[in-house]
């Protein structure tokens, strides 16, 4: 999205997915939103209402899919020994890679492509967490780690490969924070935060920033840690970002599992109840939570959002909380809140039933109906 152009962030569908399967909801090139859910890739198309299925080629049960380019999904699939498959949904064709021996685990815990599909990566379950990594174009295995000296009770969740050079590979879990370099010839550099992986947290997410060695991870206490090189350079507090522009946060659920960059800043997740859009400069530019009302999500009050409901009432003093509502796309609490909290508004409810008109009217009832006053 370029900058400046005006956007609202708006809840479009909700869709169920398999969380046993670790990286099963994604997106394809011809099917648009997949997810796989038992042995079946689920299709919908985005602003539609219909879905379309394939059938996937495994007998033993999936613990992992990485999407990849060109209608490609890793596939992870539990055995003697953890085994990785790429399946094409365009051919329903299926080739499997090399097994890599060195790894104890029966399952991989994590899978996936690095740009351009030209790196395969696996991440091994416990007990010994070790890590693959294959050249897809060949299917050769190219090297096979294991972390060294992982902290009592330390677990890997994921793994991120740099966009901009494939070798560089940010790992997150329990106390664990990792960034890899592969050197070829078998040989690779590990550097480990250790002063934070002995920290009484959980890193949950990771992505780099294109054409940098600057890596964002998410945290459970509600942080983001930018790392340069694998040192600390910035902290950015989510749990206070959505406290300025949300009054009742939620405070048990803090994680911050999901990092997704933009074309000008960058998307996560706080505990399972908001999406925050950041700019690139980490300005706060929209928050979205899972209140609903009448069907639509709530917009928090941001700057925008406050500045669109005063113009409105400069434009209009006599305009209607449903107008109001359907220009700014708030819910009607989060209206009242910009009213008082930042525009000073008083008296809402001292309203003169003649002076209303009928639509007037019938916002009013329709407010206090959803206000039980």
């Amino acid at each position: 999205m370029a900058k400046g152009t005006e956007s609202t962030l708006k809840l479009s569908k909700v869709f169920g997915y398999q969380q046993a399967v670790k990286g099963s909801l994604g997106f394809s090139k011809t099917y648009g939103l997949t997810s796989i859910t038992g042995k079946k890739g689920i299709h919908y198309k985005l602003g539609s209402n219909q879905q379309a299925f394939t059938s996937i080629p495994e007998e033993n049960k999936i613990t992992a899919v990485g999407f990849g380019a060109d209608d490609l999904l890793i596939i992870a699939s539990k055995g003697k020994r953890g085994a990785i498959a790429v399946f094409n949904f365009r051919n329903n064709d299926k080739k499997i890679l090399p097994v890599a021996e060195k790894i104890i685990s029966d399952s991989f815990v994590w899978v996936s492509f690095s740009e351009n599909n030209e790196r395969i990566g696996a991440q091994g379950g416990s007990p010994d967490w070790g890590f693959a990594l294959w050249l897809w174009e060949t299917r050769r295995l190219e090297i096979v780690f294991h972390p060294f000296r992982m902290e009592p009770g330390s677990k890997v969740y994921k793994f991120a490969f740099n966009p901009s050079d494939s070798r560089y590979i940010a790992a997150v879990g329990k106390h664990f924070l990792r960034c890899y370099f592969f050197k070829g010839e078998q040989r690779i550099q590990e550097t480990a935060l250790h002063e934070q992986e002995r920290s009484n947290q959980t890193f949950h997410s990771a992505a780099w920033i294109p054409n940098s060695r600057l890596v964002m991870v998410g945290t459970s206490g509600g942080n983001i840690l930018v790392l340069e090189n694998m040192h600390l350079v910035r902290q950015v507090s989510i749990t206070e970002e959505l406290t300025r522009f949300q009054s009742s946060p939620n405070f048990d659920d803090q994680n911050v599992s999901c990092i997704v960059l933009t074309s000008d800043g960058f998307l996560c997740s706080h505990g399972t109840s908001s999406v925050l859009w950041f700019e690139e400069n980490f300005k706060l530019h929209k928050v979205l939570s899972d209140e609903f009302n009448a069907g639509h999500p709530k917009l928090v009050a941001v700057p925008e959002t406050i500045d669109a409901v005063c113009e409105l009432i400069k434009k209009d003093r006599h305009v209607t909380y449903r107008e109001i509502r359907v220009s700014s796309y708030i819910s009607l609490t989060s209206i009242v809140k910009v009213l008082r909290e930042y525009l000073a508004v008083k008296n809402l409810f001292s309203l003169n039933p003649a002076n209303l008109t009928n639509s007037q009217k019938e916002a009013h009832v329709d407010w206090c109906k959803e206000m039980s006053i």
